[in-house]
C-alpha cells in the first residue's frame, strides 16, 4: 500500500506514448518510486526515490556513469526529468546511449526550460533548482544528440502539456550511419536529381 504523500509523475501522463519504446529489458533512470513499467531496472537518488510511488529503487546513483552495464546489453534507457539536472549533457547522454544495444531506445521525458520558467512566473511558483540549462530544449537536445555517433532521432513531440516534450532516441548499426551521412551529403550536391534523372530516365508507362 502506498503511503500518503505522492504526487503524480509526469511518467503517468504520458506513459502510453512512451511505452512502446520501452520494450524488452532496461532502465528507468530517476524515476521518483513510479517506473515507466514495473519490470524496469530502477536508479534514482536515495533522497527523491519515493516522490511519486512505494516501488522498489534497485541502484541507488545519480546515474552519471552505468558501470554496472556493459556496452550494448539493454533495450532501452527511460528518463523522465532527469538528464537536465546535469550540466554535462553529452556526456551523460553518450553514458546513457553506451549501455542500449543497436535499434535500442532512449527515450527521454523532458521540461523545456523556458517554457517552464514562464510557467512558473505565471502561477507564483519556485523553479526547480537543479535545472542546470538555461536554454534545454529541443533544439539544444537535437545539437547534442548530432554529436554522439550512431544515435538518430525517430522522434521528437512537443507541446505535452504545459512545458513537456519526449525525445526518443534509436541507436543505429554502422552500415544504416554510413547510409545516412552519404543521404545527407548527396542532398548538399546541386542539381544531382537532374543529373540521375539523366543517367537513368524514369520508365514509361506501356
Amino acid at each position: 500500500m502506498m503511503a500518503e504523500p505522492y504526487y503524480r509523475s509526469e511518467t503517468s501522463y504520458y506513459r502510453d506514448e512512451t511505452l512502446p519504446y520501452c520494450y524488452g529489458v532496461g532502465l528507468d533512470i530517476g524515476y521518483g518510486g513510479d517506473p515507466i513499467k514495473p519490470s524496469a531496472i530502477t536508479i534514482d537518488l536515495d533522497i527523491v526515490r519515493y516522490a511519486c510511488g512505494d516501488h522498489p529503487c534497485n541502484i541507488v546513483s545519480d546515474a552519471k556513469s552505468l558501470p554496472w552495464f556493459a556496452s550494448r546489453s539493454l533495450d532501452f534507457v527511460y528518463s523522465s526529468h532527469c538528464l537536465e539536472d546535469f550540466s554535462e549533457t553529452r556526456d551523460v547522454l553518450r553514458e546513457w546511449f553506451r549501455v542500449v544495444k543497436v535499434q535500442g531506445h532512449v527515450v527521454l521525458l523532458l521540461p523545456d526550460q523556458r517554457k517552464y520558467e514562464r510557467l512558473c512566473r505565471e502561477k507564483g511558483l519556485p523553479e526547480n533548482p537543479a535545472h542546470k540549462i538555461a536554454n534545454f530544449d529541443p533544439d539544444y537536445l537535437r545539437k547534442v544528440v548530432a554529436k554522439i555517433g550512431g544515435a538518430r532521432i525517430v522522434l521528437l513531440k512537443e507541446g505535452l502539456g504545459d512545458y513537456n516534450f519526449l525525445c526518443v532516441i534509436e541507436k543505429v548499426a554502422w552500415k544504416t550511419r554510413i547510409r545516412d551521412r552519404l543521404k545527407t551529403i548527396l542532398k548538399k550536391i546541386p542539381g544531382l536529381h537532374r543529373l540521375k534523372k539523366a543517367v537513368f530516365p524514369p520508365k514509361s508507362a506501356s
